[in-house]
């Protein structure tokens, strides 16, 4: 940890990070440590949730709803006419498929 610090204390010294415009968002973490981290970082803080890369940051995943992008796009896959067209087996490969892509769109 006391080498990241001196990292970053060496970068900051080198004036890397002039200009650079960062938000920081903690999740499970008191607002109070991610505020003072923020002032010594020299950025922003964010309060809410936010979306990068298709999935919900910072939400609760605990919640039904907070899960209802990604039960949409599996369902996508799962496309009524993929279903008519196939076989059992081929079903069953198609579903395998689908829920061994779905951690991608968690990522």
């Amino acid at each position: 940890m006391e080498s990241l610090h001196l990292s970053f204390s060496r970068a900051d010294d080198a004036g890397i990070f002039q200009g650079i415009n960062s938000h920081l968002l903690g999740v499970g973490v008191p607002f109070e440590d991610v505020n003072s981290a923020a002032m010594k970082l020299g950025c922003s803080t964010m309060r809410t949730h936010f979306k990068y890369l298709g999935v919900m940051v910072g939400g609760n995943t605990s919640t039904v709803h907070a899960w209802d992008d990604i039960i949409a796009k599996v369902k996508a896959h799962l496309s009524n006419w993929k279903l008519k067209t196939l076989s059992v087996g081929g079903r069953l490969t198609l579903l395998k498929s689908v829920l061994g892509s779905t951690p991608i769109y968690t990522m």
